[in-house]
């Protein structure tokens, strides 16, 4: 005698499932047709679907009536179709919501114009060549490694292009148009040149200084991140024409952290748009020894407008002064809009983000209620996180939450607003030349956390890929194996990492992929998939060259590698496996449905309370329905069977008595076995009549 209790704790496992129409509509097929077609003395393909009975036995209708309803297969099937129901219905919105999400996101990067003007000024710059006065040899950006270099690049290069004070003709520039660069974008103030320095005689670093300090009486410690930590020096300093130079701090402070300052700091020289006066400036520097042996980084940046597209570039080129002579010289970019909401195509933006905003606000106010509720019925917190979809879910909105701070922040920090501007330049109330450091690092980060949630929209997409058999063998191959995935990873991983030191030790001291172990580590991944050159190996070592190219082949490429696609190839091959099953237990429509017909099906649903203006070729009318004149369909399951019924005949499977029933006992559990055809009959002759 089974209590109540745990036929209570049955009906709340099956209600979730028993309440959707899919669930009813379908048991009532299995159920009531099989006994409609019994009762004319037909044999029902769906009955053999889900009984022990051969279609190739002899009708015998006493027999089909208590033959047994296989409750497992039954609840199988229609436990799948649900969860792929409501994957697709939740795939439907979720799309939605991606799609506005993306144009967004695409709108506000602007990347086409952002590239074109970043890539362009910068390509102006590095291409442009000088000649050492002392070699004769022709130089450019990339070729600099002296402190020589760097003058020579600053004053014929540099300062050249970005003070053009003559036209073609030799006429001299309008006022109005002096400091233009490639015909569109202007300077709007100052160039500025930002130094960082190491601090000279340190003992972290110089601990045989002592014994070798008549040699060498300076020793000079690392600096890192651009020369911002480390043994760094900010003490004023003298140079050769005894001018002091002052260390300063930028003023700005991050607005997200209270308290924490903007690391942007180092000691400045501002260059004037005049090219006569910025290259006596330059010179002053160069013979004053401004850039010594203390230098550990320089910064030669400058910010325009181009009106065309209104976007403020910031370009900077910089050189890192490594303490063992080495110079470095880099160069990169940052674009911010003049104003996010000023034009109608913003206005048209503001409304997809809205959108996507509110359907964000509403797939997490669903969510939520989802957790609520498996909380408080299995009252346990996190009953509502059964899987690493839900959580990948939750971290999604989450992330959202985040993003949305982060571009209000954005608006907020919109220094355009705090800018004055003249005919001849654009300066900050707050400061003679803006150059947008806070700005630019809060956008790169807004569209970082942007990427990584597009990462995770591609993880849910492919979860959501499931609610079909054809499109999901992605997802369910690695659902399949990820555990033996993320085991192996461990061994991957810790290989990877040996053949890494192994390069490190080997070539780290002759060839710069491996002279850290950072750097090593990815040089050997990109040598797992086929980025390396042997000869390199070779040159840097012969001897150890053979030792770790053909171990490292051996191993990781002829064992790893192919170890990896087995493990993937065995998930593969049990999604087939399991798609063979469904097609041989005939439950052909869970190993394969197809993608059109479903998502027509979905729409449908959502169209019910139109449909009958769909034709009935396209609304998919049911086999066994009616179209009256009016339009109105008249289906024969309609009065389906109350959560409480469906549960009853489940009841045996779940509190595992037995997984069969038969047909008899199926109706008279649900109470509908001669009532159903009646009362749809009835019901189909009065509205005839009244059409």
């Amino acid at each position: 005698m089974v209590s109540s209790c745990r036929f209570e704790q049955t009906f709340q496992s099956a209600s979730h499932l028993a309440d959707s129409f899919c669930w009813r509509s379908y048991f009532l097929r299995m159920v009531k047709e099989a006994n409609e077609q019994i009762v004319v003395g037909r044999r029902s393909s769906v009955v053999s679907d889900f009984t022990v009975s051969s279609k190739s036995e002899e009708y015998d209708p006493e027999v089909d009536a208590n033959r047994g309803v296989n409750l497992k297969k039954l609840f199988t099937v229609v436990r799948t179709k649900h969860e792929r129901s409501e994957k697709g219905r939740n795939f439907v919105l979720y799309c939605i919501w991606t799609a506005f999400y993306i144009t967004a996101i695409i709108l506000q990067r602007k990347a086409n114009y952002a590239a074109y003007v970043n890539t362009g000024i910068r390509t102006y710059y590095t291409s442009g060549v000088f000649r050492d006065p002392n070699t004769f040899e022709i130089k450019a950006f990339k070729d600099i490694n002296t402190i020589d270099d760097v003058w020579m690049w600053l004053r014929a290069v540099f300062l050249e292009k970005s003070i053009v004070e003559l036209n073609d003709d030799g006429s001299p520039i309008a006022a109005s148009d002096r400091g233009r660069i490639l015909q569109h974008n202007r300077l709007v103030n100052s160039l500025r040149l930002t130094q960082r320095r190491a601090i000279n005689g340190t003992r972290s670093t110089c601990p045989a200084r002592p014994r070798y300090q008549n040699f060498t009486p300076s020793c000079y410690g690392p600096t890192y991140l651009k020369g911002l930590f480390g043994d760094v020096d900010t003490a004023p300093f003298l140079d050769a024409r005894r001018p002091t130079v002052k260390y300063e701090h930028d003023s700005l402070t991050l607005v997200f952290v209270p308290g924490f300052t903007s690391p942007e700091s180092g000691y400045y020289q501002h260059l004037p748009l005049n090219k006569t006066l910025a290259a006596a400036a330059l010179t002053a520097l160069w013979e004053g020894l401004w850039l010594n042996e203390g230098t550990s980084y320089l910064r030669a940046d400058f910010v325009t407008f181009n009106s065309n597209v209104k976007l403020f570039c910031k370009v900077q080129f910089e050189f890192l002064f490594r303490n063992t002579g080495e110079i470095v010289p880099m160069e990169s970019g940052d674009t911010m809009q003049t104003g996010y909401y000023s034009t109608a195509g913003d206005l048209g933006r503001m409304v997809v983000e809205l959108l996507a905003v509110a359907m964000w606000a509403g797939l997490a106010a669903a969510w939520a209620r989802r957790a609520v509720r498996a909380a408080f019925v299995e009252r346990r917190l996190l009953a509502g996180f059964r899987g690493a979809e839900d959580w990948l879910e939750a971290l999604q909105y989450a992330l959202f939450v985040l993003i949305l701070a982060f571009w209000i922040l954005v608006l907020t920090t919109d220094l355009t607003s705090d800018f004055i501007v003249t005919s001849s330049s654009i300066s900050s109330k707050s400061g003679p030349v803006p150059h947008f450091d806070q700005q630019a690092s809060i956008i790169g980060a807004y569209f970082i956390i942007n990427a990584i949630n597009l990462l995770i929209t591609l993880l849910r997409v492919l979860d959501f890929a499931r609610a079909n058999p054809n499109i999901a063998r992605l997802a369910e191959t690695f659902n399949r194996c990820r555990r033996s995935l993320a085991e192996f990873a461990v061994t991957l991983v810790l290989l990877l990492l040996a053949f890494s030191l192994m390069a490190h030790i080997m070539f780290g001291a002759k060839m710069r992929n491996y002279v850290t172990l950072d750097r090593a580590f990815v040089s050997t991944v990109q040598f797992l998939l086929g980025i390396g050159d042997y000869d390199a190996f070779y040159a840097a070592s012969p001897v150890s060259a053979p030792v770790y190219y053909f171990s490292f082949v051996l191993l990781m490429i002829f064992v790893v590698f192919n170890l990896t696609i087995a493990i993937i190839m065995d998930g593969y091959a049990s999604v087939e496996e399991e798609k063979k099953m469904y097609k041989l237990d005939d439950m052909t429509e869970l190993a394969s449905t197809n993608i059109f017909k479903q998502l027509w099906s979905g729409l449908l649903r959502v169209l019910e309370p139109v449909r009958c203006l769909i034709p009935g070729s396209l609304a998919g009318v049911p086999v066994g329905a009616r179209r009256l004149a009016n339009g109105r369909v008249v289906n024969r399951y309609d009065g389906l069977p109350s959560k409480r019924q469906a549960v009853e005949v489940l009841r045996p499977l779940f509190l595992h008595e037995r997984d069969t029933l038969s047909l008899r006992e199926c109706l008279r559990r649900l109470n509908h076995a001669n009532h159903y055809r009646q009362t749809w009959e009835m019901k189909a002759e009065v509205d005839l009549a009244s059409a």
